[in-house]
């Protein structure tokens, strides 16, 4: 663990055994108009609570705060997150202006293919092609440092005169800081994109918030890049994933409704992000993560917990994606519209069929991945037509499938990326018969060139073991280089797998998460709930006596009658175990403290986290002999 991470937990410590805020004077502002509120702002001092009474107000500047405060205003959010009744009172209207637009930011919308710009050959999202205009601020800007606390609570954002989207965030908590809540506020069709974005070292609760969904316009983005004092997220992918503390961002009893259909919002994360979303009512709002390839330099997300929540579909098919790190996705119902075959959440990971710039493709020849130490399995040259979306070699002799699985380059066409870097295209393999071979094309992806051979063209043919980033691995070591793909290596990253039990479309049908990547493989990298269970795959789902004696390494169980973390109810709510080598049960993970003591208010020390139980001494926890 990092000195920096330390100096976290520390303070952590402090204000969740203090209850929360501290308590200060009130400094009442006259109105909600942006010049009051400021000026009220500029009169408090840490710990104070800088009150705005009712009405609306138009915001045209921003207003940054550099103070451990409450800022709270009139508006009330009441009743269950399925149908809370919201009472608008205190309201801000966006009218910050749009002119400029352009900043370097990873905007592609969680699930869905975003168009791309070309950049000699490469891919670019729109935001990441622009590059030097001053970017927007977001119409309230937090700065913390890691001393402070800070709370929003009873606002109302909502649309004002200006009504085109721009990609920057309404609500932007920035710093290093354990103890942030924004709670009991009404994100109201907004034109940002995000609603509420974090950056730096953020922890803490969003709760109890109604967030009213437009088209492109993400409601979460969430960043621990400056996780450790690092920058990009290399911090949080180089320290343990620490399940069932406090150091997330927790998501929990809000309510996102997506009532026009839109197919691109969603809770996303990037930078080494970590969030617990829980209790939470969602409308065609997906959950997920960026992966380590279209975010420029950034790395993907490094670790969610997503459970209890209620998920309604009306889109057909559920369209969360983990395009990196590692997940915990239990006890979630799905209703509505779904597919036969749909799936809980999609595990995915881009740069094996594309090269990104920064990262390379994830091609069975890149230093950043771990590959087949053999190297080379074949070359030659296309021998088929000019464009040609599959790679022919006359007489080659190949055995029926013998590569699927495999990766194959089009080493004769350049690819010259924004870093200087020159990539080859490749992709991995799906099918060949004696002379053809057929790969991803990644064509829905969006814009930018998928790999084709002309005539003449030479290929290789690598094998990729583990790519960087992707989903089912975690910590591993500290990646700093400016340009990863030129100075990197392989960081030796632990196997941390997505394990998934108890998630059901109404109540019935078990969904799976799942994935077609050939590096991601169910029972190493994903684990899914199998009844009944043996301990030979899978996870496994009932009171600790029922669990199997003998087990596989990897493998997983769910036991309902451990654990006591959810405090609306008395009783044991479940706690997980995972086997650690043959036939020997290790306790692995208990959710934090439900409700969040931000929002409850009890005093509690931090949370032990999944490493540190895993070195105590526990009955449950030892070999089976």
């Amino acid at each position: 663990m990092t000195d920096h991470v330390l100096r976290v937990t520390a303070l952590t410590a402090i204000f969740l055994a203090a209850g929360g805020q501290a308590k200060g004077a009130t400094v009442e502002a006259k109105s909600p108009a942006f010049a009051d509120v400021e000026s009220a702002i500029a009169s408090a001092h840490d710990g104070d609570i800088v009150m705005v009474p009712a009405g609306e107000a138009s915001w045209t500047s921003p207003l940054v705060i550099t103070k451990g405060i409450t800022l709270q205003g009139a508006t009330s959010i009441d009743g269950p997150s399925k149908s809370p009744a919201v009472t608008d009172r205190t309201v801000v209207l966006d009218d910050v202006p749009r002119e400029s637009r352009g900043h370097p930011s990873p905007r592609q919308q969680q699930g869905l293919p975003q168009k791309h710009a070309a950049f000699g050959g490469a891919t670019l999202l729109r935001s990441q092609e622009r590059g030097t205009s001053k970017r927007i601020p977001a119409i309230v800007l937090v700065q913390l440092t890691p001393s402070q606390s800070f709370r929003l609570t009873g606002f109302t954002f909502r649309y004002g005169s200006v009504t085109a989207i721009v990609d920057k965030a309404l609500l932007c908590i920035k710093g290093t800081c354990p103890s942030v809540r924004v709670d009991h506020c009404h994100f109201d069709q907004l034109y940002d994109n995000p609603f509420i974005m974090t950056h730096g070292q953020i922890y803490g609760v969003v709760d109890h918030c109604v967030f009213d969904e437009r088209p492109r316009a993400l409601t979460f983005q969430v960043y621990h890049d400056g996780w450790g004092g690092h920058t990009h997220g290399d911090g949080s992918w180089a320290d343990n994933a620490y399940f069932g503390s406090e150091k997330f961002l927790f998501i929990e009893d809000n309510t996102f409704r997506n009532a026009n259909g839109y197919r691109s919002n969603g809770i996303d994360s990037y930078g080494g992000a970590r969030y617990v979303a829980r209790h939470n009512y969602l409308v065609d709002t997906p959950i997920g993560g960026h992966g380590t390839e279209t975010t420029g330099r950034f790395r993907g997300v490094r670790a969610i917990e997503v459970y209890n929540n209620t998920r309604v579909w009306n889109l057909v098919d559920p369209r969360g994606q983990l395009r990196s790190g590692t997940m915990l996705e239990f006890n979630n119902v799905w209703t509505g519209r779904i597919k036969p075959d749909s799936k809980s959440t999609h595990l995915t990971c881009y740069r094996q069929f594309r090269p990104f710039p920064f990262w390379g493709g994830a091609n069975g020849n890149n230093r950043l991945d771990s590959n087949d130490s053999r190297g080379l399995y074949s070359s030659g040259k296309h021998t088929g037509e000019n464009g040609s979306v599959t790679l022919v070699m006359a007489n080659a002799g190949w055995r029926v499938n013998q590569w699927v699985g495999y990766s194959v380059t089009n080493t004769t066409q350049r690819i010259k990326g924004r870093t200087g870097a020159e990539f080859r295209p490749s992709s991995y393999i799906t099918a060949n018969t004696s002379d053809t071979i057929t790969f991803v094309r990644g064509d829905s992806f969006g814009g930018g060139p998928t790999m084709t051979f002309n005539s003449g063209d030479d290929y290789a043919i690598y094998k990729l073991l583990i790519a960087l980033d992707q989903p089912g691995r975690g910590k591993g070591d500290l990646l700093t280089d400016k340009n990863p793909v030129a100075t990197g290596s392989w960081p030796h990253q632990a196997s941390e797998p997505v394990y998934a039990w108890g998630n059901t479309y109404n109540n019935s049908r078990q969904l799976d998460v799942a994935s077609k990547y050939p590096t991601i493989q169910e029972n190493r990298d994903l684990y899914n709930q199998k009844t009944p269970f043996d301990g030979t795959v899978g996870v496994g789902v009932g009171p600790l006596a029922n669990r199997p004696k003998t087990c596989a390494p990897g493998v997983a169980y769910w036991a309902t009658d451990q654990g006591e973390w959810d405090s609306t109810h008395e009783g044991p709510d479940g706690q997980l175990y995972v086997c650690t080598a043959p036939n020997t049960w290790t306790f692995y993970y208990k959710p934090y403290t439900y409700p969040h003591p931000l929002v409850s208010g009890v005093p509690i020390r931090p949370g032990k986290t999944a490493q540190d139980r895993r070195q105590a001494t526990d009955a449950n926890s030892s070999s089976n002999n």
